[in-house]
């Protein structure tokens, strides 16, 4: 059997010593899209974070098959995972260019050049951008130059958190079409954690259902869909 991209193995995830994530297994195979859901507070983010060792953690987390719990953040990082937090995740003093060439910041290819190209290609009005700050954009367009700037490290697995937050409808279509993609083109893993769930699932392969820290449900993208409780929490109907 093929060791998953990602395995987190009975996690617990601490706070100033309150447990907020009670021993949650995931996993994430290479090339796969996998949607975290659950309420205000359920842990989605501190999932997220705890991959990146950003909060303290027991358990076991695996990337590739190595351990990574307990590594420094930065190692994470060269190691090819790379996170878009909540809130953006853009240096806004920065101009659109120099936030592209921060996310490459770790490589040493002489590739740079040809994927800030490839990224002005998929986002065009980052292009047309290029030379201003950050923080002048528009929240659709920092979203935009916030995902740009993660791939621009050419992760194998991308941590998303939120990313319609905020945003209107049809910029949030248009980001998530993006999205699937980017991990239908390049292979890019994704784990998305999202309140709008009927988007995340149709680009999603799997989910986990969290509740209060807790591992509630795992199943497939269209077994979620098709779940009574998780239409009703989720999908709205």
């Amino acid at each position: 059997m093929t060791e998953p991209l990602l395995r987190m193995s009975g996690v617990r995830a601490y706070y100033d010593g309150v447990e907020a994530l009670h021993g949650i297994d995931i996993t994430v195979d290479t090339g796969e899209v996998v949607v975290v859901l659950g309420a205000n507070g359920a842990g989605k983010t501190t999932t997220l974070r705890s991959i990146c060792q950003l909060t303290t953690t027991t358990g076991e987390i695996r990337f590739d098959g190595d351990l990574i719990s307990g590594a420094s953040t930065s190692s994470i990082v060269r190691r090819g995972i790379a996170m878009v937090p909540q809130g953006r995740g853009t240096l806004g003093d920065l101009s659109v260019e120099d936030n592209l060439l921060a996310g490459a910041v770790t490589r040493r290819d002489k590739g740079v050049a040809g994927d800030i190209a490839s990224w002005y290609e998929t986002f065009p009005r980052l292009a047309q951008r290029r030379h201003q700050t950050a923080g002048s954009l528009s929240g659709g367009e920092q979203q935009m130059l916030a995902i740009a700037r993660a791939l621009m490290l050419r992760p194998r697995l991308l941590l998303m958190d939120e990313p319609s937050l905020g945003l209107a409808p049809v910029i949030v279509r248009d980001l998530f079409d993006v999205l699937a993609r980017i991990n239908r083109e390049r292979g890019v893993a994704i784990v998305l954690v999202e309140q709008n769930a009927v988007l995340a699932l149709d680009i999603a392969q799997r989910g986990y259902v969290l509740e209060a820290g807790n591992l509630v449900l795992s199943a497939s993208a269209d077994q979620l869909r098709q779940d009574d409780a998780v239409r009703l929490a989720y999908l709205g109907n």
